[in-house]
């Protein structure tokens, strides 16, 4: 017998906060003890996302087909690189993982939206 499997696409994206970066203050930023930064990138754009809160929220609003974005932080990178190395003064040598994600069309909008954000809101 096959499982029932229902589809939910998403409906919706709240962003309740964005910050233009630095590529080193990007990298530095998303630093998490023991492991190497993972940060996404398409189309020039440079970001990670973080979610946090209150996860009986977050489900309920997913079963609505919204997601709930904290933050994102983002740079411009015009040209991809699968690894990317900083120097920094507290941190010492980085390396950070850069994954190409323009294969999502979620990752596709939220690029999309940064870049129409970022030209609405200059530096």
């Amino acid at each position: 017998m096959m499982a029932e499997i229902e589809y939910n696409p998403i409906k919706k994206i709240i962003v309740n906060q964005i910050e233009r970066l630095s590529l080193d203050e990007l990298i530095i930023a998303r630093l998490v003890p023991n492991m190497p930064p993972r940060i996404f990138w398409h189309d020039g754009i440079l970001f990670y996302l973080f979610y946090s809160g209150d996860v009986k929220y977050s489900e309920e609003q997913m079963q609505k087909g919204v997601i709930v974005c904290n933050k994102i932080f983002y740079s411009k990178l015009p040209n991809y690189e699968p690894i990317i190395s900083i120097n920094s003064e507290a941190f010492g040598s980085i390396k950070a993982y850069i994954e190409k994600v323009g294969w999502s069309s979620f990752y596709r909008d939220i690029v999309a939206w940064i870049k129409e954000w970022d030209s609405e809101n200059p530096a």
